[in-house]
């Protein structure tokens, strides 16, 4: 029985040699195709949930208020919902800030008499809170409160990055629905054309009393070592790209391991339906 099946698989692969590596060739493409989209989805979405980690709302304080008013002004804002923790920067503080990120241009902050930032605080949002809608509630909540300067939250840098991030997603999908059918097209073919050349020794084995899922075995393993190599072929394309990428772009491109083994189960499954649904329609 094995041996029947090994023998049948090669000699199904040479009725249509030339054909069964078109359709590697094309599963490759495709897949490869899918794989830079679903590589630069995962980039843009991780990058979109560190920023929505980080995101914190600045509130600048006018510089005339008294003491006891700033006070009264920290009591208010850390009772608004969503703010887990607020931290309060003084006009020090803010210039070793700048200090550090701009050490280039801290001989220029010798010509003010005084240090030319404004005291503020520095709000922490719970994580239900960091949605754009809600942070922009909370900035004008804050905005119209006595002593507020102004706020800045950086919400709009996050909506905009959400939706991009939606978009490579959507785009992702679109393409994993294209590749699959025009690699099931292409597969299909193959093996249709394949059933055909061996069409009247299929015969001879249901004649002789073969059962229908011995006689298929050979085509299904066929298809789906088609999409199987053309699956491999992409994830070990990508794979190398990505390891090479600081000699290829001058930076080092992030990993993200499971997106390998998923083109290969991609192009497996893509091939073995394939397949099947030739082989059903031919004979069923």
């Amino acid at each position: 029985m094995r041996n029947f099946i090994l023998s049948e698989t090669l000699g199904a692969y040479k009725s249509a040699k030339g054909m069964a590596w078109i359709s590697i060739a094309v599963s490759f493409v495709l897949i490869l195709i899918f794989g830079v989209s679903l590589y630069l989805s995962s980039t843009v979405y991780n990058i979109f949930q560190i920023e929505k980690k980080n995101i914190e709302i600045d509130v600048y304080i006018k510089g005339d208020i008294p003491e006891p008013f700033k006070n009264r002004l920290y009591e208010i804002i850390k009772q608004f919902a969503g703010v887990e923790d607020i931290d309060f920067i003084s006009k020090e503080d803010a210039l070793k800030v700048f200090s550090q990120r701009y050490p280039q241009y801290s001989d220029i902050l010798g010509v003010f008499s005084e240090v030319p930032f404004p005291e503020s605080y520095v709000i922490q949002l719970t994580p239900y809170w960091k949605r754009p809608d809600l942070i922009r509630h909370l900035v004008t909540e804050i905005s119209v409160l006595p002593g507020v300067d102004e706020v800045y939250a950086g919400s709009d840098w996050i909506a905009k990055l959400s939706r991009i991030s939606m978009l490579f997603i959507g785009i992702s999908l679109i393409l994993l629905v294209g590749l699959f059918l025009a690699i099931s097209y292409v597969i299909y073919q193959t093996i249709r054309l394949i059933i055909n050349a061996r069409k009247e020794l299929i015969e001879i084995l249901d004649l002789v009393g073969a059962t229908k899922s011995t006689i298929e075995i050979p085509y299904l393993i066929n298809g789906t070592i088609y999409g199987f190599l053309g699956g491999l072929f992409a994830a070990i394309v990508l794979k190398l790209v990505i390891m090479g990428s600081k000699s290829l772009f001058f930076f080092k491109l992030p990993e993200y391991g499971v997106i390998y083994p998923l083109l290969v189960v991609i192009g497996l499954v893509v091939g073995l339906v394939a397949s099947y649904l030739s082989f059903e329609e031919i004979l069923p």
